[in-house]
């Protein structure tokens, strides 16, 4: 399950976040990646039905085949399931996916459809990852990139902060602290959705 907090974010914000005692203090590794990702659905919109996404990722040299399926959730926090594999076919992807527990009726119908290309998101990420408490690891980072529907572009920047692994009230605590610490204003709409609205 992946379960993310998504904020507005500025240049200077991003440096006064990284430089602070209440981010600095926690982090064991920082990594770039270049990323490229396509998404898609089939004629029907079976994954805008769900709330859902489906994507063909490139990050720096791999390929990497996602399917996200959006939880209920009475907060912030997006909660989703998320299954992904190394792969470089999207419709190899989804015959794999059922594999490591996605629903298979799903795969399948997604699989027999003609898939239509409906965006593509070029960015680049800094990320890092914090141990906020002995039994609590996180993912902090910060994307900047652009968004492409068809002729439209659009640039964009935002943080993102993920839970990996622990106790999950550690991570919600902490998110709320980052909030609040540095007036940090949510964003309400998943990257794709946003490149939806162009």
């Amino acid at each position: 399950m992946e379960q993310e907090y998504k904020w507005l974010i500025n240049e200077e914000k991003i440096k006064n976040i990284v430089n602070s005692e209440f981010v600095a203090q926690y982090i064991i590794n920082e990594f770039k990646i270049d990323m490229e990702a396509i998404y898609y659905d089939d004629i029907n919109g079976t994954i805008k039905k769900i709330k859902g996404a489906l994507r063909k990722r490139k990050q720096n040299e791999d390929s990497i085949c996602c399917l996200k399926i959006e939880q209920k959730s009475d907060s912030n926090c997006k909660k989703r399931e998320e299954y992904e594999i190394k792969e470089d076919n999207i419709y190899k992807a989804l015959e794999k996916f059922p594999n490591i527990g996605a629903p298979r009726e799903l795969c399948e119908k997604l699989r027999k459809e003609e898939l239509i290309e409906l965006c593509i998101l070029k960015f680049y990420r800094n990320a890092y990852e914090l141990k906020i408490k002995e039994n609590c690891m996180v993912e902090l980072s910060f994307d900047r990139g652009i968004m492409i529907k068809g002729e439209k572009k659009q640039n964009f920047m935002e943080m993102e902060l993920e839970f990996k692994n622990g106790d999950e009230k550690n991570f919600h605590s902490y998110a709320n602290e980052l909030e609040n610490k540095f007036d940090l204003k949510i964003q309400p709409l998943p990257k794709v959705a946003r490149a939806m609205n162009l």
